[in-house]
């Protein structure tokens, strides 16, 4: 949150208008519920696409990524995109972040 905030004071709006929020909605994107940590947690966990779901999405990334070493991929961090990869999303297929972390979606 505090990027919106030092954005509001910069732009000198911190009370804030419907057109500022459009405008650090498209500056920004939305506000995270989560830290880089908790997100960087999820995408291991198969979340390749970073949308909050481990779904097909993110198996249609894998396969395109498959046998290369594609780091945005490469779950596991071994330097290649292989089974072990897939094998993490099949474990985790279904999940989404929020009931990951126990919060409600905003």
């Amino acid at each position: 949150m505090g990027k919106w905030i030092d954005a509001l004071v910069t732009l000198g709006l911190l009370g804030g208008t419907a057109l500022a929020l459009y405008y650090l909605f498209q500056k920004l994107g939305p506000p995270s519920q989560f830290t880089k940590e908790q997100w960087d947690i999820f995408w291991s966990m198969g979340d390749i696409n970073r949308d909050g779901y481990i779904d097909d999405k993110d198996l249609e990334l894998l396969r395109k990524a498959y046998d290369t070493n594609d780091p945005n991929c490469d779950l596991n961090k071994d330097g290649i995109v292989d089974t072990k990869d897939i094998s993490i999303i099949g474990h985790n297929y279904g999940k989404n972040i929020w009931d990951f972390y126990g919060v409600k979606k905003i």
